[in-house]
């Protein structure tokens, strides 16, 4: 039986979104699967963002490890990836999402992982004797899998759940632990979707990001490495031109309007 292990530690750093207690949850999570859960350290792959001898974590790489992962895994393995960092909703037009968002990670340089991208990933070991553990350290991590049913709801003996500590009091009990200010992190791991829009503008040179051309913003930076949402969003333009490209250039009465409602027609398949 095999063990390996994805850790995955973004704390954004120069940039609006940063953090500072993720690359230390890398670390501990790191400790504890070798000394408490057998695995071997050459079997931990580390991507962290705030030291380049590490592989840094980028849409492209965390994607390119865990199908790595999946196709690489035996039966009776354990597979265990662990991400820390902000996570954020972006609108779906997927019909199964009832609350019309995909839930997603942001890697470090904001190439998002969705849910339905993760879903993508792991179907193959569905076909395998695998067992997956996903930690998300996130916001909205819920249903980062996607899946039917949110296994932890709260207390299942009908009592009411416990009081949620406020930041005050969060800061009071790491003191009197002996934290220095310095090891607190206390900042909200949600990115709000208005920030992750203004910093997908920022990379494109102050270009507006808006619902409207998320997909196209977001082909456009990663190409054939962006979600596969926007990957599907691509297909359908590249299908509209070319079919456009086809139709016949007909002059006089009665002709052109061919064109236009063939490209409509392959805009709605897109769900645009």
């Amino acid at each position: 039986m095999g063990r390996s292990a994805l850790l995955i530690g973004c704390n954004y750093p120069g940039t609006k979104a940063e953090l500072r207690g993720c690359i230390n949850d890398v670390w501990d999570f790191k400790q504890t699967l070798t000394q408490c859960m057998g695995f071997d350290e050459g079997n931990i792959a580390i991507m962290i963002d705030t030291d380049q001898q590490y592989t840094q974590p980028t849409g492209k790489n965390i994607k390119a490890h865990l199908s790595k992962m999946v196709t690489e895994a035996q039966d009776g393995d354990l597979l265990f990836v662990h991400f820390s960092g902000h996570g954020t909703q972006v609108p779906s037009d997927d019909p199964e999402e009832k609350d019309s968002k995909d839930e997603a990670i942001c890697p470090c340089d904001m190439n998002i992982i969705t849910d339905a991208d993760l879903t993508l990933i792991f179907a193959p070991l569905a076909e395998k004797d695998v067992k997956l553990t996903f930690v998300a350290d996130c916001c909205h991590s819920g249903t980062m899998l996607d899946h039917d049913e949110v296994i932890i709801t709260g207390p299942k003996d009908g009592t009411p759940p416990p009081p949620q500590a406020n930041a005050a009091s969060m800061q009071s009990l790491l003191a009197a632990l002996g934290a220095s200010n310095d090891d607190r992190d206390m900042k909200n791991r949600s990115l709000p979707f208005g920030d992750f829009k203004e910093m997908l503008s920022g990379m494109m040179g102050g270009q507006s990001v808006d619902i409207g051309n998320l997909r196209s913003s977001m082909s456009s930076l990663f190409g054939d490495d962006s979600s596969a949402r926007s990957m599907d969003y691509s297909k359908y333009i590249s299908m509209a031109k070319k079919a456009m490209a086809m139709m016949p250039k007909s002059g006089g009465q009665g002709g052109g309007g061919g064109g236009s409602s063939m490209f409509s027609s392959v805009m709605a398949a897109a769900g645009c």
